[in-house]
């Protein structure tokens, strides 16, 4: 079975833009939502891009982030292609 590869035509500005993620890279971000009883939440990184995160990413095992706090997240792809924060420190 020969698997089919989709091409897009059309210059850049046409195509769908994915960034481009160094998952050890480290960025500063805070934290915009955050739902302790499903453990969900998102982080502004930058200021500009909120990436997804679920609790247990943040490296002190205590699980529970508060929103507004300044957080150190890593952001890498999801299985689903999409970004998320894979490991989060807090600052404050």
């Amino acid at each position: 079975m020969r698997r089919s590869r989709r091409r897009v035509r059309g210059s850049l500005e046409e195509a769908p833009a994915r960034a481009v993620v160094d998952p050890y890279e480290v960025r500063e971000g805070t934290v915009v939502a955050f739902d302790a009883h499903v453990g969900l939440g998102a982080i502004a990184v930058e200021g500009s891009v909120e990436v997804p995160f679920h609790c247990i990413v943040v490296d002190d095992g205590s699980r529970q982030v508060r929103v507004g706090q300044r957080v150190l997240v890593r952001v890498a792809p999801s299985f689903r292609g999409a970004s998320e924060a894979t490991w989060v420190h807090k600052l404050d």
